[in-house]
């Protein structure tokens, strides 16, 4: 069977081509995932600051459901870093083979360019612009650094710079410097510099140390080190040493109740404790690559289905000889699925180069805009591929005995007639199949308004996929209704020409159907690819609109300290001053009767941000919406849940709601309030002081302010410039405040910087819609093509009739049209009934956002590509003589 089928594959190359092209994207496609998904897994970031140290102690960021083992993937990533009791020093100092254990603290420290102000981040031409930190100098010992010039800092005016960082600020030995740390910027003096062995400074951080005492006034520390570094006896065995290490602290190293332990990691893993956004880098390739790659498995099997369907179709006359000849519908599905596995298997084969080249260029897209760490390389192996080219050759055998399942059952008789002539009825079967994975599509659109946020996000294109094969299994009975629809208008319309189309769509509806399928694929799966994040990015930002107040918001190039909200306070003219922080939390619940980890948004807001009451009163800057309770309750031991958020866990006002804080500690707020505006400012709201001690960086993020209106008011009374005026002068005071690196932006400005920052996210998810829409696009070329030069002979013989070409070109528009139309409303309609699902669960409103621009330019793409597919292989068949056409093989 193996001879006969490459026999076949061999004297039908150009028929085959359509498959094989098919099949070899399918594996660019699912190989670049799985690369992209190893490298998520495999990959390491070589460690900086703790080179000096074997062995780091650090807090596990990583937080499972109950009842869950740890190698189970329901585990949710902690956004903040947990940090490590400093009494576990002196329990690692006793482990046998342990020279010292070391804690280190670690806080935002920039250094202010004297004269011109400029805040100096991490090294240049690294993604590191917001690494620049302070530690204390008994953690020195843990680094590559070596002094080089000057003195350890012996006082609280002392500062250590690394010779990069010095070198950039034009600094050297006894020098005075203004440090930008955690509170209002202040003078020390250069007491030393230091350099890594080799070099002046680190590639990815820019290193300030201070003395202990100073240090830890700076971080504010609660008795918690940020991790351990562990100095080994000369000649240990770090392996050894690492599992003795864990046998010491067995308590804390194994998870309690879900909760976060500690993590003791050697080689390349101290990279990861070192640099949080290597774990979150790490993560969200992961999540990317293995959703991206499932939908894209799904799509290549039903992009390969359609494609065999269409190449069995064109052989029926084959098949039919074969029966009549007494071969068996079991000989004949086996010659057809050989077939199918000889394609797959070089096009698998053929498809290991471009898939690593694709999955290059997705990283390096991911690395120009600081998604992804620059040193986060590449990981190729051979499993990526290996998987890859099993899935395409088990993906090819399917569809091959899918599409010949009916051909090779028929008796030989009917087989002979129905060559000829296409039967006038679909299969029982096909139609009973159709209904079913009909239901089983709306039955997924039903669950997906019961979810929320991610979980609703998730289902995106997997709930389109069933909808999409039951337009494919009804797809002969849709080309019946779109004809009997439109054929009457389009026989008026072209009496000559449009009537053809329309005899020739109604006596072909399978064929027809076989070609609507794949546009309709494209524009179900397009529309909710594309139009799924602009529509929770259009809430958000309306929610975020409506809600903020502030007359002006205060940002800093790396964080704002404590302290300028209360400093912004008292400026005269100012009723409101408040800092906001932004975080994570993370929930366990119950969803669909399974115990669910996630992480939800959060922010920490100085209770005054609601105005007097708490709720929108006078002067306030943020309005969230209440619905259910008031935030006039709102203080430490107390949370405010947004609305969507609160459905999802299940929260109600006045009851205790059990969760993890972003660095994993357990606490039970009582929820005060249920807020409409989620969205827009974060799933759950704390006061700022409740996230105290909890967060990787103490900075906040912004300072919402609302000028005194009643003053202004009084004051206008007596001079109508006396407003503006007074606006002035808070400008004007809010410029000179003691602060280095701050922006005073004005609702507009903070508005597109907002904008900024939702595009990024927006972007991920438009590259990865591109490549599976580009990977669609070709599929449904490649189809449209096939199909329409297999119909070489039938406009032949048209032509031979005495039909002109030019008729003949007409009549195929009109019959594209007709194709299109069917193929754009149908797969609009798919698209659009998901999104409005998608968007109650996502944003609590069955209106899903659609840009016009964007809308118009997908329609207009999706015709633009079925008629070019269409007509252009038209006009290529025509060119040769009807005559020399209707003689050749088929």
């Amino acid at each position: 069977m193996i001879r006969l089928a490459l026999s076949t594959v061999r004297s039908r190359k150009g028929g085959f081509v359509g498959a094989f092209i098919a099949l070899l994207f399918a594996t660019v496609l699912v190989a670049a995932c799985g690369i992209l998904m190893e490298t998520g897994i495999r990959a390491g970031i070589p460690p900086e600051r703790y080179a000096g140290a074997p062995v780091v102690v650090a807090g596990d960021q990583q937080v499972r459901a109950s009842g869950t083992e740890p190698a189970d993937l329901e585990a949710a990533h902690l956004p903040e870093r947990v940090h490590v009791d400093a009494a576990l020093v002196d329990r690692i100092r006793e482990v046998d083979g342990v020279r010292d254990a070391i804690g280190e603290v670690t806080f935002p420290a920039r250094v202010v360019v004297a004269g011109s102000g400029e805040v100096l981040g991490g090294p240049e031409g690294q993604d590191s612009a917001d690494n620049s930190w302070g530690h204390a100098w008994a953690s020195a010992e843990l680094t590559p650094f070596a002094l080089v010039d000057g003195d350890e800092p012996r006082n609280a005016d002392d500062v250590v710079l690394d010779a990069e960082l010095a070198r950039r600020a034009g600094l050297g030995v006894g020098d005075d410097v203004t440090i930008q740390s955690t509170a209002a910027a202040r003078p020390y003096r250069v007491s030393g510099i230091v350099a890594p062995s080799g070099g002046d400074g680190l590639s990815r951080q820019s290193a300030l140390f201070f003395a202990d005492e100073e240090a830890g006034r700076l971080a504010a520390g609660t008795g918690e080190f940020a991790a351990i570094g562990v100095l080994a006896d000369p000649g240990a065995d770090l392996g050894e040493l690492r599992d003795r290490i864990i046998d010491a602290l067995a308590g804390q190293v194994a998870r309690s109740e879900g909760g976060p332990g500690l993590d003791v990691v050697t080689g390349t893993d101290r990279g990861t404790v070192e640099f949080l956004d290597a774990a979150d880098a790490r993560e969200m390739l992961i999540a990317i690559s293995g959703s991206f790659g499932g939908v894209a498995l799904m799509v290549a099997l039903f992009v390969v289905a359609s494609t065999f369907a269409l190449l069995v179709q064109q052989r029926s006359k084959e098949i039919a000889l074969l029966r009549a000849v007494a071969a068996t519908p079991r000989q004949v599905r086996r010659m057809i699925c050989r077939e199918a596995q000889l394609v797959a298997v070089v096009a698998g084969i053929v498809g290991i180069g471009p898939a690593v080249g694709l999955a290059e260029w997705i990283r390096g897209q991911f690395v120009d805009r600081g998604i992804l760490p620059e040193s986060f390389g590449l990981r190729v192996g051979p499993v990526p591929f290996v998987v890859a080219i099993a899935a395409v050759v088990g993906t090819g055998w399917l569809a091959a005995w899918t599409a010949a399942r009916r051909a090779s059952r028929i008796v030989p008789t009917q087989a002979l007639g129905e060559s000829a002539v296409e039967p006038k009825t679909i299969g029982r079967r096909r139609v009973v199949a159709g209904v079913i994975v009909l239901v089983g599509g709306v039955s997924m659109l039903i669950v997906s308004t019961q979810l929320r946020g991610e979980a609703a996000a998730a289902l995106g294109v997997s709930v389109v996929i069933p909808l999409v094969t039951a337009a494919a299994l009804l797809s002969p009975l849709i080309a019946r209704m779109a004809t009997a629809a439109l054929g009457v208008p389009l026989r008026r319309v072209s009496q000559r020409t449009g009537y053809l189309a329309v005899a020739n769509a109604r006596a072909n509806a399978r064929r027809m159907g076989a070609v609507i399928t794949p546009l309709v694929l494209a524009m179900g799966v397009a529309g909710v690819v594309l139009f799924q994040q602009a529509t929770l990015d259009r809430a958000a930002e309306r929610q975020a609109g409506d809600g903020m107040s502030a007359d002006r918001v205060v940002v800093g190039d790396a964080g704002v300290p404590g302290d300028v909200a209360d400093t912004i306070g008292e400026i005269p003219g100012v009723a409101t001053a408040a800092s906001v922080v932004q975080t994570g939390v993370v929930v366990e619940y119950s969803e669909l009767g399974e115990p669910t980890i996630q992480t939800f948004t959060a922010q920490g807001v100085d209770p005054s941000a609601f105005g007097t009451g708490g709720d929108g009163g006078p002067a306030a800057v943020m309005d969230l919406d209440v619905r259910e309770g008031s935030l006039g309750d709102l203080g430490d031991g107390t949370v405010a849940v947004g609305r969507l958020a609160a459905d999802t866990v299940g929260a109600e006002v006045g009851e205790r709601l059990p969760l993890r804080l972003g660095d994993g500690t357990l606490v039970e707020p009582v929820v005060v309030a249920i807020y409409e505006r989620g969205l827009g400012f974060g799933d759950f709201t704390f006061t700022r002081s409740a996230l105290d001690g909890h967060l990787t960086d103490p900075l906040d993020d912004m300072v919402l302010m609302r000028f005194d209106v009643d003053a202004g008011a009084e004051a206008g009374a007596e001079d109508a410039g006396a407003e503006d005026a007074g606006t002035g002068e808070v400008d004007a005071a809010l410029a000179d405040l003691p602060y280095a690196g701050l922006q005073v932006l004005d609702q507009e400005g903070f508005d597109a910087a907002r904008s900024a920052t939702a595009s990024l996210d927006a972007w991920v998810n438009l590259l990865i819609g591109g490549v599976l829409l580009g990977y669609i696009a070709i599929s449904v070329a490649n189809s449209l093509v096939v199909g329409t030069s297999a119909r070489a002979r039938e406009l032949a013989l048209l032509r031979l009739v005495g039909t002109t070409q030019r008729q003949v070109l007409r009549m195929m528009r009109w019959e594209g049209l007709l194709t299109v139309v069917t193929a754009v409303v149908v797969g609009g309609v798919i698209a659009g009934i998901t999104l409005v699902m998608m968007s109650i669960g996502l944003t609590g409103r069955p209106v899903p956002y659609v840009p016009p621009l964007g809308g118009i330019a997908l329609v207009a793409a999706v015709i633009t590509l079925g008629l070019a597919a269409i007509l252009l292989p038209t006009r290529y068949v025509l060119r040769a003589n009807p005559t020399d056409t209707i003689n050749m093989r088929e």
